[in-house]
């Protein structure tokens, strides 16, 4: 029998990254503080298929790993990650706040990490706890009435829950509770069918759980039922033409056009049906079902391209015995191809492509589509690896003749415009090479009123391309990042092309106003001044009995709609157990206040930031409605 090969497995020795652990109110070190990797990324000179040959999925890895725990003097070494690879890291003490780092690199060396006081919610159940959920485990043979918390914390930006809940136990007659261990951020409680939030910056005592008297009776959950595998062939159908009407002149669309058939009404089993079908004379038949929306898209067309239908055009197919003739403009098109490099000219890896039109390329007049202009053209930038040379090519197209676009190429906060190029009946076809540029970090700091570091803070970071003539759309690009526990952040390979300008915009961290601040990359230090928001107050009320509606979520706006910056997200408080809200981040301008939900006649009213009146919303709650107004006691 043939001896198996010895195949050698080389390891690489890491570089040693030393972290100290500190507590950021007496600069004491912490000791026993666990030093957990949560996600992981490779840089740009490693592609998707060497991550996963090395056990991580796209997105990270597959479960937290612990690094390292730091000793009595508050240091701990990890000697585990790769240079090539960027971390995040959570730092978990059971003395102090857990802290999220960001963009973790073993080429970024030593540092420190300061950890606040523990957050903690605690608080009294006033009600019947038969109402709550009782749970079993295996350290805890006695089940108790528990409730449940969501923390959204603000570094890592993403929700975690606790499966086991805070178990409610029985101290001097008051049934209590209490949740340790938390992130600074959004906090929802839920009890039985009570539910509130609350920002928790600090920790937060006698919160008072107020069970409902008569709770709704909800009845038990049935069982899911498949519907039936439909046979498509049995459905009534009719037959539908489908006529791509070129310019006079031009010749019949030649290819394949691809449509997209899927059943109309909401609720009923989804079924969707995509068909590529060939094009004969500049015609394609098919058979639809009747009741069933379709929709073409250009994808597969040479030399043409066809407009979209906006979604809310799309009609039902009718039944009829009568064949039903479409006919739909067809317009010259072309195309943008090309390949994208690094610096060095080795072919660029791990890089997001899209087309942007920069000009207006129809008038209002066009039938069968968009009655304005749009940058959604239904075309797909389709990156392929060519074998003789292994340069990454690309092909943007079909592009109406007679619009600007612009290729926009994207790897991280690393972003590259290319040069404004026309498609025109003289040159349909365009050719460009882009480069990835070598980019610059840009650092800065935010911080509060008082000089102190504002931590956790995160960032939307706006990038607009200025084209040669004033555009239509202007092309702009988004990214984030976050401040570090000193409030620092760092913008790793900014592209400081002089056409684009770059801006900060700051809408989620709680109790403090939305901040806009250009900046240059390569310039100097960035620090950015939060100011404290100024507050609203007021109550939901129902129109009708003039009683507070509990658990209701308020969205806020700035008014009018036109000054809404890039990134606004606010959807604003929930509603207390009285109907309360508390706005706390707006500024002097005016907002549009209102109720988020459909269907909701919202009450809506314009106010300004730091009224001292008490706002009232009066609403008409529609019948259904998931909401339910409170009769006070």
């Amino acid at each position: 029998m043939e001896r198996e090969a010895t195949i050698p497995w080389v390891l690489q020795r890491a570089t040693p990254v030393n972290i100290r652990v500190l507590s950021k109110e007496d600069g004491r070190p912490i000791p026993g503080a666990r030093l957990l990797v949560c996600n992981h990324k490779a840089q740009k000179n490693r592609n998707i298929a060497d991550n996963a040959a090395r056990g991580f999925n796209s997105s990270g890895l597959s479960g937290w790993l612990q690094l390292a725990v730091s000793d009595d003097e508050g240091n701990a070494v990890i000697t585990q990650l790769r240079d090539d690879s960027v971390y995040g890291i959570v730092v978990r003490s059971d003395t102090h706040q857990a802290s999220y780092l960001a963009r973790v690199l073993s080429e970024e060396g030593d540092r420190e990490i300061l950890l606040g006081q523990m957050l903690y919610v605690s608080g009294t159940v006033v009600g019947d706890l038969t109402q709550l959920n009782r749970l079993r485990f295996k350290d805890d043979p006695d089940p108790q009435p528990r409730i449940f918390c969501m923390n959204r914390h603000l570094t890592a930006g993403h929700p975690s829950s606790d499966g086991r809940g805070a178990a409610v136990v029985m101290r001097d007659g008051k049934a209590t509770f209490k949740f340790t261990n938390l992130w600074a951020g959004k906090l929802t409680i839920r009890a039985g069918q009570y539910s509130s939030e609350h920002e928790l910056l600090a920790p937060i005592t006698n919160v008072v759980v107020q069970l409902d008297p008569n709770p709704v009776v909800v009845a038990p959950r049935a069982r899911v039922r498949w519907p039936p595998v439909v046979d498509l062939r049995e459905l009534p159908r009719r037959d539908v033409e489908i006529r791509l009407v070129a310019p006079e002149g031009q010749p019949d669309p030649q290819g394949r056009l691809k449509v997209v058939t899927w059943k109309a009404r909401k609720g009923d089993q989804r079924l969707k049906r995509t068909r590529w079908l060939d094009i004969e004379d500049g015609r394609v038949r098919l058979s639809v079902p009747v009741g069933w929306f379709y929709q073409c898209e250009t994808t597969g067309l040479a030399g043409y391209w066809i407009p979209k239908v906006r979604t809310d055009r799309l009609v039902v197919l009718p039944p009829s015995d009568e064949p039903l003739i479409v006919e739909i403009p067809c317009f010259p098109a072309g195309a943008i191809y090309g390949d994208i490099v690094e610096p060095d000219g080795d072919p660029a890896h791990d890089v997001f492509l899209r087309v942007q039109p920069v000009k207006r390329i129809f008038d209002r007049s066009l039938p069968y589509s968009y009655d304005r202009f749009s940058t959604s053209l239904g075309v797909r930038v389709k990156v392929t690896t060519r074998v003789d040379d292994g340069s990454k090519r690309f092909m943007a197209g079909p592009l109406p003749v007679g619009g600007h676009y612009v290729i926009v190429a994207q790897r991280g906060s690393s972003i590259t415009t290319s040069p404004e190029m026309e498609i025109s009946p003289d040159k349909p076809v365009q050719e460009i090479r882009m480069t990835m540029p070598e980019g610059v970090d840009v650092v800065g700091a935010v911080l509060d009123e008082q000089g102190q570091p504002l931590a956790g803070v995160k960032m939307l970071v706006e990038r607009k391309v200025r084209a040669k003539h004033p555009p239509e759309v202007v092309p702009s690009e988004h990214f984030s990042c976050v401040t570090d526990e000193a409030g620092n952040f760092k913008i790793k390979d900014v592209n400081p092309d002089k056409r684009a300008s770059h801006e900060i915009h700051i809408y989620e961290y709680a109790g403090y106003r939305s901040k806009h601040v250009q900046f240059t990359p390569g310039a100097k230090r960035v620090t950015i001044t939060l100011q404290k928001g100024r507050q609203l107050r007021g109550r939901l009320v129902d129109d009708k009995t003039g009683w507070p509606i509990p658990g209701a979520r308020v969205y806020v706006q700035p008014h009018p709609y036109s000054q809404i910056r890039s990134g606004w997200n606010r959807s604003g408080p929930v509603t207390d157990e009285n109907g309360r809200y508390i706005v706390a981040y707006l500024d002097d301008g005016e907002y549009r206040l209102g109720l988020s939900g459909p269907k909701l006649n919202s009450g809506e009213r314009i106010v300004r930031g730091g009224m001292e009146e008490e706002v009232v919303l009066r609403v008409t709650l529609p019948e259904g409605s998931p909401l339910e107004p409170r009769k006070p006691e």
